[in-house]
């Protein structure tokens, strides 16, 4: 095989010689040429550009954002916070009798409670199995019985907090 690319170089060098001596051939070539060249410089002029960008984008960012920590959203609610709210003031007369207030547990990734807030207590049955979720522990042969529970719902509608009656 290189035996005869070797051999085709003469017929290569008769063509461009021919193709360079015709006008229309000179043109053709010359345009060739120069989009080859430019599209390839382009190519590298491309890149350092891109680079540079990339270089002047991060260092805005990073002066944007240097003295910003990131905040506690507003509504964030400590364990602690929802058990400082006193349970029995929203609680119906009929579900404050059948358990202590202190037992309900505040469920994680809720929003913040106000003493003013307006809260529902709704009862519900819930599989054994969601107790496990709150580190309760629930053998298996029981777990799929149903417990009944106090769910309290915020004004938003989420659940905030949980106490099981049957455990």
């Amino acid at each position: 095989m290189p035996g005869r690319i070797i051999s085709l170089l003469p017929d290569f060098w008769v063509c461009n010689v021919r193709l360079w001596r015709d006008k229309l051939g000179q043109i053709s070539l010359a345009a060739t040429t120069l989009t080859w060249g430019v599209a390839g410089n382009l190519r590298f002029i491309v890149l350092a550009w891109a680079a540079a960008a990339l270089v002047v984008a991060a260092a805005f960012l990073l002066f944007v954002v240097r003295d910003r920590q990131p905040r506690t959203p507003r509504n964030a609610l400590a364990g602690a916070e929802t058990a400082a709210i006193d349970w029995t003031a929203v609680l119906p007369a009929e579900m404050a009798g059948e358990a202590a207030a202190g037992d309900f547990i505040p469920l994680p990734h809720v929003g913040r409670l106000s003493q003013d807030e307006d809260l529902n207590v709704v009862r519900v049955e819930v599989p054994r199995s969601a107790m496990i979720a709150l580190g309760y522990s629930v053998t298996a042969d029981r777990a799929g019985e149903r417990v009944r529970a106090d769910v309290v719902l915020g004004s938003d509608g989420l659940a905030r907090a949980v106490r099981f009656l049957d455990e």
